[in-house]
């Protein structure tokens, strides 16, 4: 989200109670939609009629100078890319072997998949099954091994 800049986030269904938090912390905003304007994860509170309580997964809100700096990372290689949105071959050196987590989100932060995947030979190479829902648009994959990240810039065209 850049500088004057505003997101709209929504919560599902009809009938319930809603209680927004950001970074863990009530907002004070109890409506279905909220606009942000600020960086942050975002979650919101849903209860019905019985008193029953679900909270969301996170929405993840970047400030302008965050993205540019994440999609600017060319250490982590793509292919195809753009991608027809199935599936995607993601590559990367890595300084040592085990786990690292891959994670795909729009670029205002919704994060759409997270996986973790382990690396051998200081290489990672897995191919990631996109999900079947995600729409035509640019997407970042960001790579989390140990205390290095990378992260790349990925084009869905369906």
């Amino acid at each position: 989200m850049c500088t004057g800049g505003s997101i709209t986030l929504k919560a599902n269904g009809t009938a319930y109670t809603y209680q927004w938090k950001k970074d863990g912390s009530y907002t004070g905003q109890t409506t279905k939609f909220i606009t942000v304007n600020a960086p942050g994860s975002y979650t919101v509170e849903v209860t019905n009629s019985n008193g029953c309580t679900k909270e969301s997964a996170s929405v993840n809100i970047i400030s302008c100078s965050e993205r540019s700096t994440l999609v600017a990372d060319a250490s982590i290689r793509l292919y195809p890319n753009p991608t027809d949105g199935r599936q995607v071959v993601v590559s990367a050196p890595l300084s040592g072997d085990g786990p690292a987590t891959l994670t795909v989100s729009t670029l205002p932060g919704q994060e759409v998949l997270r996986t973790v995947v382990n690396s051998e030979g200081g290489l990672l190479q897995t191919t990631l099954e996109l999900p079947g829902e995600l729409a035509s648009g640019t997407y970042v994959v960001k790579l989390v091994s140990g205390n290095s990240t990378v992260t790349r810039q990925l084009v869905v065209q369906r």
